[in-house]
Formats: structure tokens, C-alpha cells, sequence
């Protein structure tokens, strides 16, 4: 009798023994290229844990148990879940096959009501060749559409809204480019051309001379060796095309807003090789702050001869005339 209880006490305590309440181990991709690769940020669960496990970046988890653990299940996005049991062989090999549901195609939507906002490319000044959504770098676009369809009329007062992350410093009539992002206020470029060492300038461009506005996020060392740590804004001004272009716009507002744009375009010889663009801008506005008031004229040529398909040079003047009144002083450059 007592070699009995002996007995069932003996297999009792090694039953417990073997049970076990930390499991550990590792999950892998089980198929495709990169099968055997180790599977960062997996969920590891089961129903006799209180808590889940995260797998590190080489995959390997902890899991501890209120009870001894006999199942777990691994999760993983873009993978099949896999529930395995627990055996006594420790650590445990997980293996998740890629779940081809979950990998969605591009989808392109297209109409004949619809305008293209976005763009895939970015301007020759960045140096990059690379389309948008393959880059690294945070690089974003705002298209001449979004400018013309939103009647933004400067960078500072509306461009800038279009782009997450990016503040601007309410100062001086939207009297210069002040823009925040990522802590710190970010550079100023016109056609690729660092213009930030102008002191407390220079004056926006005005939307009636902006083709785009490319906004880059963090260093762009990579690409110029031009800008802020916190990033940098390049203003891609509008260049004559061979064909002919000819705009006029109007604006009316509150506070006795008046503004007329014109836009002209094409070329000059017959032999097709001198183009040419004239920009012309007149705005005048008050203020809901009394004595607060923004007169504006502004004149753009553009002349381009384009030797070949790939070689060309153009000559672009640019001349912005101001009178405002407003409470702050402020030092301009031209």
C-alpha cells in the first residue's frame, strides 16, 4: 500500500513538473522568398495566459501562463494564424504562411468628371527620378489643380494647408514664408535655389507664378545638400510651354478682396524654339483689424530657348510691389 501512494506521488510531482508555464520560442515565415526569415511584432496567445507575447525582431517570444500552457496561437499581419500545442521540447518553431487575401492589388479609380490632384513625379530640382510612393524620403506635391481649385493665392496663407504637419507663423500680413514643420522652420527654395539666407524674406511667391510646391520632410541631404534638418519647401515657378496658353481669372471677396490674374503663353518664332511666359497679378484687400490693409501688383516674364529635346535655357524676372499696413514692423528684402 505504501509502494503504491509512493508511486502516485512520484508520478504526480513529475507530471507537474513537466507541465509547463513559460513556453518559449521562435516564429518564422514558412513559405515564399524569405522563408525561415524571423517575424517581428507576432502575437503570441492562449487561453491559459492572462497576458499575449510579442515577438522581438528575431522572432523570439516569452509566453507565461496562469496554468500550464498546453496551446498557443500565433498571429501575425498578413499571415495565416497557426494554434499549436505544447509539447515538452523547448523552445517551440512557429511557422506563418503569408496570407495572399490579405495583399490587395492597386486599385485606379478614373472618370471623366475627375481632375488629378496627385502627381507620381517630382520636379528636375530635386535631383530625384524616383516616382513619389517608392521614394523613402516624406516628399509631398501640391498640384496647380489643388492651387487653382482651393483660390489660394500664396504659400503661406494657403498652399501650406495642404500639407500635414506644416504650421505657419502668423506674422506681418503673410509677408514672408513662415513655415514650421518637425520643431523647427523649414527652408525656402524657388526652382531649386536656396533662397533662406535673405533676411526675413523673401516674399511668398505668389500663386499666380506657381506651377507646384514640393514639401519635403527631415534632411534632404541626399538629394541637394540643401536645407533644414526639420525640411524644406521648393517652389517650382510656371515655364513657357510650345503651346499656346492664355488665362484670365478673377476674384472677389470680404473686406473690399479684389484680385485679377493673367496668364499668357506660347511661342515666338515659327521655328518653335523661343517660348515664352507672362504672368501679371493685381490684388488689393482689407482687414477685419482696423487700418490693416494688403495692396499687391505683381509682373512675371519668362523667356526660354530650347536648343534640343534635353538642353534648354530660360531667363525669368520676377517683380512683386507691396503697400500694407499692419501693427508689427518688419525688416523686407527685395
Amino acid at each position: 500500500m505504501k509502494q503504491s501512494v509512493f508511486t502516485f506521488l512520484f508520478c504526480l510531482l513529475a507530471s507537474l513538473a513537466c507541465a509547463q508555464t513559460v513556453v518559449r520560442g521562435v516564429v518564422r515565415q514558412a513559405d515564399g522568398p524569405q522563408a525561415g526569415a524571423p517575424l517581428g511584432g507576432a502575437t503570441i496567445s492562449s487561453p491559459q495566459a492572462s497576458q499575449t507575447a510579442t515577438t522581438d525582431s528575431a522572432g523570439h517570444f516569452e509566453l507565461r501562463g496562469r496554468t500550464a500552457i498546453t496551446t498557443l496561437t500565433a498571429n501575425h499581419l498578413g499571415h495565416l494564424p497557426q494554434t499549436v500545442r505544447v509539447s515538452g521540447r523547448e523552445p517551440l518553431t512557429i511557422g506563418l504562411a503569408a496570407d495572399a487575401a490579405t495583399t490587395l492589388g492597386e486599385a485606379v479609380v478614373t472618370s471623366k468628371y475627375y481632375r488629378q490632384y496627385t502627381t507620381k513625379t517630382i520636379s528636375s530640382a530635386l535631383r530625384l527620378q524616383t516616382p513619389l510612393l517608392e521614394l523613402s524620403q516624406a516628399i509631398q506635391a501640391v498640384t496647380p489643380e489643388v492651387i487653382f481649385d482651393q483660390g489660394s493665392f500664396n504659400v503661406t496663407e494657403g498652399v501650406s494647408r495642404n500639407v500635414s504637419g506644416v504650421t505657419r507663423l502668423e506674422i506681418s500680413n503673410n509677408l514672408g514664408p513662415y513655415l514650421l514643420m518637425r520643431g523647427g522652420q523649414i527652408a525656402s527654395l524657388r526652382n531649386g535655389v536656396d533662397l533662406t539666407p535673405i533676411y526675413r524674406g523673401p516674399v511668398p511667391d505668389d500663386a499666380a507664378i506657381i506651377d507646384r510646391v514640393e514639401f519635403v520632410k527631415g534632411p534632404s541631404s541626399f538629394m541637394n545638400n540643401i536645407g533644414d534638418p526639420a525640411g524644406s519647401f521648393n517652389t517650382v515657378t510656371k515655364q513657357p510651354t510650345a503651346a499656346p496658353h492664355y488665362g484670365l481669372s478673377a476674384m472677389l471677396g470680404s473686406y473690399d478682396f479684389y484680385r485679377l490674374a493673367a496668364d499668357l503663353g506660347g511661342r515666338l518664332t515659327r521655328s518653335g524654339k523661343l517660348h515664352y511666359r507672362l504672368n501679371a497679378m493685381a490684388m488689393s484687400t482689407n482687414s477685419f483689424v482696423a487700418g490693416d490693409f494688403n495692396k499687391r501688383l505683381l509682373v512675371a516674364p519668362v523667356l526660354k530657348y530650347q536648343f534640343s529635346e534635353r538642353t534648354s535655357l530660360a531667363a525669368e524676372y520676377t517683380l512683386q510691389a507691396f503697400k500694407y499696413g499692419l501693427y508689427s514692423p518688419i525688416v523686407m528684402t527685395p
